[in-house]
């Protein structure tokens, strides 16, 4: 699969051809957040996953972007530590976090699940 790459405030960012990147939303020690558009394969899915404002086809999501998640055991923790969080508040922060989409790397072509491209 191949990877979108952009530079964003001097950081290379590589996403899926499903992703669209609108704007960067913040920054911090471990890493950045950029608003973005999903592409939904199919209308029946954007039904399940749609905004009330986006698009039939596409879902407003967020994409955090972590600073050298895997370069040494204590950076391999944390990021497990955070994706393990985010999944746990999965709808329960009352729509502050709706859905946990995906989690995907450039470097090994890994990815929860695949885009339509």
């Amino acid at each position: 699969m191949a990877f979108h790459r952009i530079l964003v405030d001097q950081t290379l960012w590589e996403f899926k051809p499903c992703y669209e990147l609108k704007k960067m939303i913040g920054n911090g020690a471990f890493g950045q957040v950029a608003a973005a558009v999903m592409s939904v394969p199919s209308p029946a899915d954007a039904g399940v996953m749609g905004d009330a404002g986006a698009p039939a086809n596409q879902v407003e999501v967020a994409i955090k972007k972590l600073t050298f998640p895997f370069e040494s055991p204590e950076h391999a923790k944390r990021t497990f530590r955070e994706i393990a969080f985010l999944r746990h508040l999965q709808g329960s922060c009352r729509n502050k976090i709706i859905r946990f989409v995906d989690v995907f790397t450039p470097d090994l072509c890994v990815s929860l699940i695949e885009c339509e491209e």
